[in-house]
This record gives C-alpha cells, structure tokens and sequence, in this order.
C-alpha cells in the first residue's frame, strides 16, 4: 500500500515539472537580433525595452507586462511576430488581476517593411501598438 502511495506521488511530481514553464525576465536593450522561444515562455517583461536589432517571437509565446511598461522597436530594429491560427502569440498584464491600461503600449518606430505581426493579441494595455 506504502508502495503504491509513493508512486502515485512521484508521478503526480513528474507530470507537474514536466508541464511546468520555464518563464524568462526581460528589460533594457536589445542590441542583437534575438528570438523569444515557446521554451522560455512567459517572458516577464521588468523594464522597458527598446530594440534595435530584429526581435522575433515565435508562436505560442506570451509576453507580460510589469505596470506603466512599453516595447519599443527603434529605427534600426524590426518586429516579426509569428504566431499561427493554433499558437497565438499574446502579449498582456503581469498582474493576478489584469485591468485595462496595465502596461503601457508596443511603439513601432520603423517602416512597415520592417514588421510582420501574425496571429497576436495584445491584451490589458493602455493604447496597444
């Protein structure tokens, strides 16, 4: 009986590390051009970032936002957001409780050409992008 309880327990332990996410803390400056994986999903943005290389997020991502905060693609930097019809990328409140205006927006300073934004929800910011 004591076997069957310890097993039961360590199973129950498995499946939840194995389900857990990794979540990854970003801010500051993005001076390389860097992809935000599904591995290291969530990613807690702490501070304001600004871009000045490619960043690409690919699907299944979520990006939270800490209150008041922005990502900004400077001139120099471009924005591929690659999310599917299966995997959408979301970008929202780090808050328990998300209410509109959270974090601030995602301020787009390049041309066009230089952002592909696909299958994305932006949810809980002040003005979005």
């Amino acid at each position: 009986m004591k076997t069957k309880i310890l097993l039961s327990i360590l199973i129950f332990i498995m499946i939840n590390v194995l389900n857990s996410k990794a979540q990854t803390y970003v801010g500051g400056v993005i001076s390389t051009n860097t992809t935000w994986s599904i591995s290291n999903s969530p990613y807690i943005v702490t501070d304001n970032i600004v871009v000045f290389a490619n960043l690409t997020i690919e699907s299944g991502v979520e990006v939270r936002f800490n209150e008041g905060l922005q990502l900004r693609i400077a001139s120099t930097g471009s924005f591929n957001v690659n999310g599917n019809i299966n995997d959408t990328i979301i970008f929202t409140s780090n808050k328990q409780i998300p209410n509109s205006g959270d974090w601030d927006n995602i301020l787009i300073d390049v041309t066009p050409n230089e952002v592909s934004i696909n299958y994305a929800k932006i949810l809980y910011a002040d003005c979005g992008i």
